[in-house]
């Protein structure tokens, strides 16, 4: 288990050497560099796994820590989502076709991907007190919207459809914390 006290002392080395020194807020994807170099607008995951790195350790300086959530918030979308656009175009294609194989001709575009991303970002970003002033995600609320969700999703692979699923009960609870949703839809939502 020395490893794992290792781990702990060595994470401020690993990200600062992760962290870009041109770009404030930027964190390589990987030890060994990024396969795409359109830093400027990619790679929001990296930020977002330093963020949580960060909080991880006890980070709380905020010249570390603000342009690293500067950085995430730049990816956010009027509607509240996060994405980050070379991930998009690069899902895309791959997306459509997998769907178009399946059958599933309702989730064409990169919902899932948009879903799960944004609740990365979000969850980030609560750990240092950020929350959303504005979404407007369309997040089932209503029981029957609720199960028709609950249906589309593929369970015949459970990780994924379970992924999904908790990514639902995730932004039921950030709504709520943000007072967009009330006690009673809430637990309404959740039959």
């Amino acid at each position: 288990m020395d490893w794992l006290s290792g781990l702990k002392n060595n994470l401020p080395f690993f990200l600062d050497h992760q962290r870009d020194g041109t770009i404030p807020g930027y964190f390589s994807y990987s030890f060994s560099g990024d396969l795409y170099k359109k830093k400027r607008t990619s790679n929001l995951a990296g930020s977002i796994f330093a963020l949580k790195l960060y909080r991880l350790i006890g980070e709380s300086d905020e010249r570390i820590i603000k342009p690293i959530v500067d950085r995430v918030l730049s990816f956010q979308q009027a509607d509240g989502t996060f994405r980050d656009p070379l991930v998009c175009r690069k899902r895309l294609l791959r997306n459509i076709l997998s769907n178009l194989k399946h059958g599933r001709l309702t989730q064409m575009g990169n919902e899932q991907y948009i879903r799960a991303e944004t609740r990365q970002a979000y969850s980030a970003l609560m750990l240092y007190d950020v929350l959303p002033q504005q979404m407007t995600l369309q997040i089932p609320i209503k029981p029957n919207d609720v199960e028709k969700f609950l249906r589309s999703l593929d369970w015949s692979h459970p990780w994924g459809a379970g992924s999904h699923f908790s990514h639902l009960m995730f932004f039921f609870s950030l709504l709520r914390r943000t007072g967009q949703l009330h006690d009673q839809n809430f637990l309404e939502a959740q039959f």
